[in-house]
């Protein structure tokens, strides 16, 4: 995981919580739609991607 400079410094709570957030965040962004997958070609060496 990434590191994160938050400010100002939050409680124990506040920063798992953050944390969790931001990676959620994350993983959205890495997940292809459905239809893209069904559509469109693999390119190769995609199948080695997470």
């Amino acid at each position: 995981m990434a590191s994160f400079e938050i400010t100002p410094e939050p409680g124990e709570a506040e920063r798992k919580a953050i944390l969790a957030a931001l990676g959620a965040e994350n993983a959205e962004r890495q997940t292809g739609s459905d239809w893209a997958d069904a559509q469109l070609p693999e390119r190769p060496g995609e199948e080695d991607e997470p």
